[in-house]
């Protein structure tokens, strides 16, 4: 039975729809603002979620952006009800990220019809996401052209743009091993936005749309200690290049800067991070090995 948040502030509204849920089949979970949709989804983690666009406290919109930026959060197709056909909150709502914008007067059926899409759709990713390997992982090219992509998408809308590169040194680990325990450890701190790919100069690299420098540091330094409590673990060395940042006028420069602060992380020695924004710094966080 797949659970389905329902977050709306009018009462009358959201539990008429949790009627209609419960009777579909599915579990429902209840918030009467943003505050609590936040808490509840990461309590409980629902299959889907729906968030009234105007929620109080903290918005539907902005309910989407968190959930979205949070690490290591699975995949929750979001659905945004809005009373008003208004063109610029749609924008604002698929911008931060959700799945599908429904008017609140939307017939039941219909509301029941799009979300069994949209668990279809979860169903299909997580099995797809299952199935990657080092065979099956995104290659180089594709790093590149997805890379292009989302720096125009950055530079559009001016959000900060990441991009990771990780290499793992292990006496013991075969290349398929190095790459089993590199995507396990990147897959347990992604979010559903980010893209894992080959790269060429590196073991794997990580494309993370809006993260800044300290999200991304952030996320490095979980990334170092996670590895380093894998059974098959070793040393790791991460490269990072933030946009925007002096000097990065395109997506080739910024992967540049990645691969150099890569290299200059393999030459401090094993579990150094480094990081190009601006400038570059130099971290070696602390690990239970």
């Amino acid at each position: 039975m797949a659970t389905v948040l329902i977050a709306d502030d009018i009462d009358g509204f959201r539990n008429a729809l949790a009627i209609t849920l419960r009777n579909s089949g599915y579990r429902v979970l209840l918030a009467a603002d943003g505050r609590q949709a936040l808490h509840c989804t990461l309590l409980e983690v629902p299959d889907l979620a729906i968030l009234d666009i105007n929620l109080s406290l903290i918005t539907g919109t902005d309910v989407c952006k968190q959930l979205r930026a949070e690490q290591g959060l699975p995949y929750i197709p979001i659905i945004i009800t809005t009373q008003k056909d208004n063109l610029g909150e749609r924008v604002s709502a698929l911008e931060a990220g959700c799945d599908d914008i429904i008017a609140k007067s939307m017939n039941g059926r219909e509301l029941v019809a799009r979300i069994e899409a949209l668990l279809r759709m979860k169903k299909a990713f997580v099995a797809k996401a299952s199935e990657i390997t080092e065979r099956t992982l995104p290659t180089d090219e594709d790093f590149t052209v997805q890379l292009n992509h989302e720096f125009k998408s950055a530079e559009k809308l001016t959000t900060p743009l990441s991009v990771m590169l990780v290499n793992l040194t292990s006496s013991t680990n075969s290349v398929s091993d190095t790459q089993q325990v590199l995507h396990r450890a990147v897959s347990e701190l992604v979010r559903s936005a980010d893209f894992i790919s080959l790269c060429r100069g590196a073991d794997i690299g990580i494309i993370l749309p809006n993260m800044s420098f300290g999200k991304a540091l952030a996320m490095a330094e979980k990334l170092s200690q996670r590895v380093a409590s894998l059974p098959k673990g070793g040393k790791i060395n991460i490269g990072v290049a933030c946009y925007p940042s002096r000097g990065i006028s395109g997506s080739e420069a910024l992967l540049g800067r990645a691969r150099i602060s890569l290299e200059r992380a393999r030459s401090e020695g094993a579990q150094y991070i480094c990081l190009q924004h601006h400038q570059t710094y130099l971290f070696q966080p602390e690990t239970s090995n």
